[in-house]
């Protein structure tokens, strides 16, 4: 039978020579899966790369494998050489369980790639990824394989035999190791688990080369130590062939002890202590939630006096998270993420969905954990519940509350000793990292007129040292006339420098963000007095006044950070001056972004837009020239 002849029984067919692609007749083909090629001594090859059978084929064209190929049919149908078949499939997933790539390993070892979402037959547009890398951020240790097989030897042991699951790169140990892998298993003890053999040397050297930085303990484990007489070659497949599950089991504990730290020569994963050098530790920046004031992976305070707004702001950034939408202007939407919510201040029916309804909050992506087991028993969410772990790792939240902070501690815990703070704290965050989940802790504040902001919030100072941001809420001292208006002050950030106030209004669609402000978080507390009790000294508000003419002179404008230095050396307060600023009618204006950032003050005669526009073309100047 010549090659027209086949191509005149296919549909589909594209390509030219004596190469092409045709839809398979053997299945339901919505794509061209079918490869014909004539060989130069007249073969007629055919592939279907969904794993149809060359017998298959040939049936559903109705001609005869010997037609194709002019080989006895036994040959041409049995051949393993010439037309394998497919013996396993390996599904690649992404870190929420989805299947990204299929993976297809034929009878000869050779293999192709399928991609469900454009459905090809190829990996492009799919970066490189770990085999079962999904299994990676619940566990605190990882193996590292060369194969799928063996990883999924591993895994289908776990728990049985091996304590903890296991990935192997697409390409085995000829895979290029990539940041990306790295940056996964950041924080992991890691047991590389190499072939016997030079190769598989060579890729554990190299993987825990990349790995330094990143993981929090690199083991190299040599099956051969535990196991001489392992072929070359021999992998952990072979030796649970070889050996059987229970030898494998109980000779496991001998090969970690044994398996060096990688940089740390004769050091044992049980050893007590262990040193890292500040050398091998990568440096890396803080991702935020909501730049600079809810960092990922760590916690977050949100302290407030009572009123002052701390439950509706909550529910906003838990409503911005639903929808993707950014906290301040100069940032982009994000993907909608999902949100866990505890209160025990709040119904969920009467306060809690009515507000996010308001707010305009997709409440499919807001859960709340049941403080009741199935069997109806009232079980009370702790911050070191033991259930937080598996809900993080099925719901994988962006963002966590826990309204307030002493009703999620525990009968037995303390708020005002460190001794029964700390360990609930230091779990938590750990927790918060391994997951890179935001969690925020709304906190009460005392009622101490004297005590700075960060004094009055309650509890130990383990809640503050601990938290990498503070936020405080409370009222605008300058928007008397609008009882309404609250403003949120970010009282520390431990990864920058601290974000603007942000002044926001409670009204009937729920909270409306009005601007941003200059206002610290002793501020926006009621008034206190200095350390030795006595009222701060009153400076006249024509000597503000005269302080802020000075300054604008005849352009009208002045930076705000001039005026602040020039307010204090003559012993005015920024209480003062906003009050001065307030009556003189003058302009705010805030131009650039994060540190350079600059806040203006203008008089009301100097149009905003105008000015704006010039001082951003004089930067531009600034920076051509």
């Amino acid at each position: 039978m010549t090659l027209q002849e086949v191509l005149n029984k296919l549909q589909g067919v594209k390509g030219s020579g004596s190469q092409f692609y045709a839809k398979c007749p053997a299945h339901e083909d919505k794509r061209a899966s079918l490869s014909i090629k004539q060989t130069d001594n007249g073969k007629i090859m055919l592939n279907c790369h969904a794993g149809c059978s060359f017998k298959d084929i040939c049936d559903a064209l109705n001609v005869k494998p010997s037609e194709l190929t002019g080989e006895t049919p036994s040959a041409a149908v049995y051949g393993k050489t010439q037309y394998p078949s497919i013996v396993v499939t390996y599904e690649y997933k992404n870190l929420n369980g989805e299947v990204i790539l299929k993976k297809y390993r034929k009878s000869d070892k050779s293999f192709f790639w399928y991609n469900p979402a454009t459905d090809k037959w190829n990996k492009q547009g799919v970066p490189d990824t770990l085999y079962r890398q999904e299994l990676v951020p619940a566990a605190a240790s990882v193996f590292i394989v060369e194969g799928e097989k063996d990883a999924d030897n591993i895994n289908r042991l776990n728990g049985s035999v091996f304590p903890f699951p296991a990935v192997s790169p697409s390409n085995g140990c000829k895979t290029a190791w990539k940041k990306e892998f790295s940056e996964l298993l950041k924080g992991k003890n890691v047991i590389i688990l190499p072939d016997n053999d030079k190769p598989g040397e060579e890729f554990a050297q190299r993987v825990a080369e990349n790995l330094k930085g990143y993981a929090k303990h690199i083991f190299i484990a040599h099956l051969k130590d535990v196991f001489p007489d392992l072929p070359e070659k021999g992998d952990i497949s072979d030796a649970l062939k070889k050996y059987g599950n229970e030898a494998v089991r109980s000779a496991l504990p001998k090969l970690l002890d044994e398996g060096n730290i990688y940089g740390v020569k004769g050091a044992q994963i049980k050893e007590e202590y262990l040193l890292i050098s500040l050398d091998d530790v990568q440096s890396s920046k803080t991702e935020y939630l909501f730049p600079p004031y809810v960092p990922k992976g760590t916690v977050t305070i949100l302290a407030g006096i009572s009123g002052g707004g701390k439950t509706w702001f909550s529910l906003y950034l838990a409503k911005l998270v639903s929808t993707g939408e950014p906290l301040t202007e100069g940032f982009p939407k994000k993907e909608p993420g999902t949100v866990i919510y505890q209160s025990k201040e709040n119904d969920l029916s009467k306060d809690l969905k009515p507000r996010l309804e308001k707010l305009k909050a997709d409440t499919s992506k807001i859960f709340v954990i049941d403080d009741h087991d199935k069997d109806g028993k009232y079980n009370p969410v702790r911050l070191d519940d033991e259930r937080l772990e598996p809900i993080l790792k099925k719901v994988r939240p962006a963002l966590v509350f826990f309204d307030p902070i002493q009703s999620y501690l525990g009968a037995e815990a303390d708020m005002n000793k460190a001794n029964t703070v700390r360990p609930i704290l230091d779990k938590l965050i750990d927790l918060a990292q391994r997951y890179n989940v935001a969690i925020v802790l709304v906190a009460h504040m005392n009622k101490d007129s004297k005590a700075f902001a960060l004094d009055k919030i309650l509890g130990s100072s383990d809640f503050r040292n601990s938290a990498r941001s503070i936020l405080i809420c409370g009222t605008d001292p300058y928007a008397e006339d609008y009882p309404n208006s609250r403003v949120i002050v970010q009282a520390k950030n431990s990864a920058g420098a601290l974000g603007d106030g942000i002044t926001f209004h409670i009204d009937d669609s729920g909270l409306v963000i009005d601007g941003t402000c200059d206002l610290d978080a002793d501020e926006i507390m009621p008034i206190r007095r200095d350390r030795r009790g006595k009222n701060k000294p009153a400076v006249c508000l024509d000597d503000a006044k005269d302080v802020i003419l000075e300054l604008l002179g005849d352009e009208g404008y002045c930076e705000a950070k001039a005026i602040y230095e020039l307010a204090g050396m003559r012993g005015i307060s920024k209480r003062t001056l906003y009050n001065a600023r307030d009556e003189m009618h003058l302009q705010s204006v805030k131009i650039g972004f994060g540190k350079n950032k600059v806040t203006w003050w203008l008089s009301p005669d100097v149009d905003k837009e105008t000015f704006k526009a010039e001082r951003k073309n004089n930067a531009e100047q600034l920076t051509i020239s």
